[in-house]
């Protein structure tokens, strides 16, 4: 299955290799960022915004209109680089944000959680669900197993029914009939 993803010219080599391929680094939003080589004569600039496939592995698989080569995945970038390189990206809200300080160790807590919030920070932790299930990486920024999919499909579901219904008709004792 291939995925497609916006990523950002994060920075283009001033100078190329033996080849003539200018060394160009390229990171999405969630932080999955690979290394390529492009030519002189299709190389974006610092900056711009390309679209690209990826596996649900995680591998790069094509570039729209862009030649590259020798592509290399690098490690995902800590929280604070990944807001200098998107400043204008609005911080996500997670759960655990918005929790004030109580554990969350199963649906249940999160059911109880979500349940408390006002309808913006419900709308804002179901876009951060949705966001996961597209792009298969976790709020914990790691690839999302196939036995993962199903639960939060399932909690999707419950969040939504929750967020039009409400906790007296959706309690969190039932979240696992979603």
């Amino acid at each position: 299955m291939k995925l497609t993803t916006q990523f950002k010219v994060i920075s283009v080599s001033e100078n190329t290799n033996s080849f003539g391929l200018h060394g160009v680094i390229i990171c999405d939003k969630s932080g999955l960022a690979f290394e390529v080589g492009i030519a002189a004569w299709c190389c974006p600039k610092k900056g711009n915004i390309v679209t690209g496939e990826i596996t649900d592995k995680g591998n790069l698989v094509s570039l729209a209109g862009i030649s590259y080569e020798l592509p290399r995945t690098l490690d995902k970038p800590d929280a604070a680089t990944l807001r200098e390189m998107f400043p204008d990206e609005p911080k996500k809200t997670k759960l655990v944000n918005v929790a004030k300080g109580k554990k969350i160790k199963n649906t249940l807590d999160f059911a109880t959680v979500f349940g408390d919030l006002d309808v913006t920070k419900k709308t804002a932790v179901i876009k951060n669900i949705q966001q996961s299930l597209e792009t298969g990486i976790t709020a914990r920024g790691t690839k999302m197993t196939t036995s993962e999919r199903p639960a939060v499909e399932q909690l999707l579901r419950w969040c939504n029914v929750n967020l039009l219904v409400g906790n007296e008709l959706c309690p969190p004792a039932n979240i696992n009939q979603y």
